[in-house]
């Protein structure tokens, strides 16, 4: 492998390092997709596919119209790929049990709407007309009703890297990075146990793995991850028209608290400690019939694949308020998988400082609504190509440095 040199080496086989070696190898780029496992071996693979616009930072305008670019993408990338990765239009629904959410959720879509996506507060009187097999209980006073979509978010990251290998680009499966060979200011090669890479850029896009990469680089990244644990149940006669999930507003306020005060104490340092934990429920059903149930959400440090024996009964209980008829159903297995998270929620693509070859594509909050709109921007920006000086508030370099370890 020592001999092979590319244009570009992509560091990470999820949703987001699939686009964009897609569009690095459109673009006539020699192209190097690596990847440590087998594609959406992590965050990818254990995402639910909600087409669900990242929430967080629904006061941005910019930010709402880079999500509102991608969702519109996504719509029409199974015919440019020339692949199904089961893209279908449903409605989500955000259950609401308080003033204090419905408060939040209408600012919330007020925002969304005038970003051009449609949501619309609806009552429980009419969530049980659009989802007749939902338990709708006395708890529920009203739902944030969106028009979103679902995929299968293997198939998509599977889509993405086929029509990118279709272009050219070689896909590196089982390939670790395990350092970096650099002379001066740049990365010269990714060091691997099958032999050194060449690169004329590197993009690191490992998601909950970037911090680690780039800490063989000397940088330390303002990037953390949640540990999120779901279960599937066997395949269903159709239950779910859409998606639904309650208004949980402790979580995202909690992992920006925990980033920003990360930045300043260090991350590793925290050790095995347990830093949060909270059950954010929500469920969809596949196109194959199969329940999507999740998620119970640890945020630590080290990361472990092992799942907890929390999340069975936990999700168990949770499907049976909204689902009864799941009483009987089978779970076939239960998974955990990181999704990583920024002191502001909004993720980071540029170029890092320090080196003039190297950048960063990691941190997406909303994968499957960003990976489209992302994968261009950051093969435009390798290929020298003019992008928006807006696309500036997603730097790495917007945070107080240096950031502790």
């Amino acid at each position: 492998m020592s001999s092979i040199n590319y244009d570009v080496a992509i560091i990470g086989g999820g949703m987001v390092g699939a686009s964009i070696a897609y569009h690095c190898a459109k673009l006539g780029m020699r192209t190097a997709l690596v990847e440590k496992a087998q594609l959406a071996a992590a965050g990818s693979g254990g995402n639910f596919g909600l087409v669900l616009p990242s929430t967080a930072r629904f006061d941005n305008p910019f930010v709402l119209q880079c999500e509102q670019d991608g969702v519109r993408r996504l719509e029409n990338l199974s015919d440019e790929l020339d692949f199904d990765f089961e893209y279908r239009p449903v409605h989500g629904y955000c259950l609401l049990c308080s003033e204090d959410e419905v408060n939040m959720f209408s600012i919330h879509r007020d925002h969304f709407v005038a970003a051009g996506f449609g949501e619309r507060m609806i009552t429980p009187r009419e969530l049980q007309a659009c989802e007749p097999n939902l338990h709708v209980g006395p708890e529920t006073i009203a739902a944030l009703q969106t028009d979103e979509a679902v995929v299968n978010p293997m198939r998509l990251t599977l889509g993405l890297a086929r029509s990118a290998k279709q272009h050219g680009a070689d896909l590196l499966c089982h390939t670790q990075v395990t350092g970096f060979k650099t002379n001066a200011n740049r990365v010269t090669h990714l060091v691997t146990p099958d032999g050194d890479i060449g690169v004329g850029e590197v993009i690191i896009s490992a998601g909950a793995w970037s911090r680690q990469l780039a800490l063989m680089l000397d940088i330390s990244l303002p990037e953390y991850y949640i540990q999120a644990e779901a279960v599937v149940t066997e395949p269903l006669p159709p239950l779910l028209n859409g998606f639904a999930y309650w208004g949980n507003v402790e979580r995202i306020p909690k992992e920006i608290d925990i980033a920003k005060e990360s930045i300043t104490h260090g991350w590793e340092s925290r050790g095995d400690e347990l830093v949060f934990e909270s059950y954010d429920f929500g469920t969809v059903q596949t196109q194959h019939g199969n329940i999507l149930l999740g998620q119970l959400t640890y945020i630590t440090p080290p990361f472990n694949w092992q799942v907890s024996h929390q999340v069975v009964p936990g999700s168990a209980y949770e499907a049976m308020r909204l689902l009864p008829q799941l009483k009987k159903a089978r779970m076939l297995r239960s998974w955990r998988s990181p999704a990583p998270f920024t002191p502001d929620h909004m993720p980071l693509l540029g170029r890092l400082d320090g080196f003039d070859n190297l950048a960063i594509a990691s941190g997406v909050p909303s994968a499957v609504s960003s990976c489209s709109w992302i994968g261009v921007f950051m093969a435009d920006l390798i290929a020298g190509r003019e992008v928006s000086e807006e696309m500036s508030i997603f730097s790495a370099g917007r945070f107080p440095q240096p950031v502790a370890v």
